[in-house]
């Protein structure tokens, strides 16, 4: 047996991770629809899905992740990694229609301006995803590449359900949230407590066909004028970069809940021609 002590570590050898395939998920879900057929030149329809993902982790400690997703869960402790999942959209609502626009006036001058118009809308709204908030520092002495920690969750008023205040200085309720005593404690607020701000948009489109039969019986054209987030709703994006609550001595951070970014694009305009036969 060759004698060990003449061995030395390489100090190149990279950091082993290891890899626990014990991850459990659960998923609820409700799905309705309500649909008009063309009816006198209309037709919409509206779809609502309800849904509920939990799990112990959304993704891998290594690619793939969510912005939202925590690396280095606690392997050992379910407990606190049980949560929602990283995509969890509780409700989201969908409606669209399309009109065609009586235009039979008698007078062909007319009817060529007045009529074939057609206006579109799609209008959605849901729910926004979970985050987690945290402590900074490495208060658990864990040495790991991402430490994290949790603080505690408290039942103070406002406190139940989601703990936010809507302000986008201060989205998170701080108040709902302590620094455990003693602080090597793991706090009892757990994996996504809190989920981000709802999302509101509304497309419009107006469309003018014309039919071109000295080309074809079946040629036309189509003029499109497209409004993406057509009212100009700020949809804002979760503070996420903002979600460390105290630092590792207990002090509050100012910064804590403070939403910096949107997840929709501002009002946009686009023109078109399409050719048809």
């Amino acid at each position: 047996m060759a004698d060990l002590r003449w061995y030395k570590i390489n100090p190149n050898v990279g950091v082993l991770r290891a890899i626990f395939f014990d991850g459990t998920s659960s998923y609820n879900g409700l799905q309705a629809q309500i649909n008009r057929q063309m009816i006198k030149g209309f037709q919409a329809q509206a779809s609502y899905t309800w849904g509920h993902c939990i799990d112990t982790g959304s993704s891998g400690s290594r690619g793939d992740t969510f912005t939202n997703g925590l690396n280095d869960l606690f392997y050992f402790d379910k407990a606190h990694r049980k949560g929602a999942c990283d995509f969890d959209v509780r409700h989201n609502f969908v409606l669209n229609s399309l009109w065609n626009i009586p235009g039979s006036y008698g007078n062909p001058v007319l009817s060529g301006v007045l009529g074939n118009w057609q206006l579109g809308g799609i209008f959605y709204a849901n729910t926004g995803t979970p985050f987690s908030v945290l402590i900074g520092g490495d208060p658990l002495g864990l040495g790991i590449e991402d430490p994290l920690q949790f603080p505690d969750r408290l039942t103070g008023t406002g406190c139940s359900g989601n703990p936010v205040t809507g302000n986008l200085t201060q989205y998170i309720n701080t108040a709902c949230f302590a620094v455990p005593s003693p602080t090597n404690r793991i706090g009892t607020s757990g994996r996504n407590v809190v989920t981000g701000p709802s999302q509101v948009n509304l497309n419009f489109a107006l469309y003018k066909n014309v039919s071109v039969r000295p080309i074809s019986e079946s040629f036309s054209l189509q003029f499109r004028a497209e409004l993406f987030n057509a009212l100009n709703h700020p949809n804002f994006a979760a503070p996420i970069g903002n979600n460390i609550l105290f630092s590792q001595a207990g002090a509050p951070i100012g910064s804590a809940g403070l939403i910096t970014s949107t997840q929709s694009a501002n009002r946009q305009i686009q023109l078109g021609l399409r050719a048809r036969w």
